[in-house]
């Protein structure tokens, strides 16, 4: 049990390091989230230990939790 225990969590943190990769090469470009609380657009400006945060078209800044995001998409 400690060894599929040790497993999942060095699995969980590979993924999550992944993850953090794959946002720090959206940053400063225009991305859609979707989360549970509905769907944001804007600029990718930060990406946090814990969340990013989205400079939306009218230019509100919205921070979103990462380990709320659903999706995340690269919009031209």
């Amino acid at each position: 049990m400690i060894i599929i225990n040790f497993w999942r969590r060095w699995f969980n943190w590979l993924c999550k390091g992944s993850f953090r990769r794959l946002l720090k090469r959206l940053q400063e470009s225009s991305v859609e989230v979707t989360t549970p609380f509905g769907v944001t657009s804007g600029t990718l400006v930060a990406v946090r230990k814990d969340y990013i945060v989205i400079i939306e078209n009218s230019d509100r800044q919205v921070l979103i939790a990462i380990r709320k995001i659903e999706t995340i998409q690269s919009v031209s």
